[in-house]
């Protein structure tokens, strides 16, 4: 399920996109059963914002889950983890997810989720908002030197071996 704008004190000092929530409970006699969801948010953003994906809480009974598969879309895919234990979950949930810098205008954020368990009284579940945050800078990619470059680099590092060498094999002359 997904909301709108919600209205809490601990949403102070940042726009929230949108709120969600995903919980499920297995249901079967011990087969194994998958849940699934998504849910979309559309909504008009600042430029140079940042948007951000944040788990807010979770709970589990029992085991959790079996596999836990998480999809956060915008334009492309920007999380895809499968999580195959609650503190695979839970490491993953205490960071921040910067999904990417904005320009202006109308953006969409796609969350799906898919839930696989067995055990007869597992279950589990979350709750998330996109909210926006600083944007950040991309440090650039690392140009890579030409493989001619390299070539001289490696030559480079060879003579100043044999040099090296060479004046370790050479005679001390004698100063008069």
């Amino acid at each position: 399920s997904a909301v709108l704008a919600p209205t809490n004190a601990s949403f102070v000092g940042s726009a929230t996109y949108g709120y969600g929530a995903f919980a499920t409970g297995y249901g079967g006699a011990g087969e194994q059963l998958t849940y699934s969801g998504t849910s979309y948010f559309s909504f008009e953003s600042l430029a140079g914002d940042g948007i951000y994906f944040d788990f807010l809480t979770s709970s589990s009974l029992l085991s959790g889950f079996e596999t836990l598969l998480l999809t956060v879309n915008l334009d492309s895919t920007v999380i895809n983890e499968t999580f195959t234990s609650l503190a695979e979950f839970d490491a993953f949930a205490a960071l921040d997810h910067l999904l990417g810098n904005f320009v202006a205008g109308i953006r969409t954020v796609s969350v799906s989720y898919s839930y696989t368990g067995s055990e007869i009284g597992s279950g589990f579940g979350f709750d998330y908002r996109l909210a926006n945050g600083p944007s950040v800078v991309q440090p650039p990619s690392p140009v890579p030197l030409p493989a001619g470059v390299q070539l001289l680099l490696s030559a480079l590092a060879v003579i100043a071996r044999l040099r090296r060498k060479v004046r370790a094999d050479a005679p001390l002359a004698l100063i008069a």
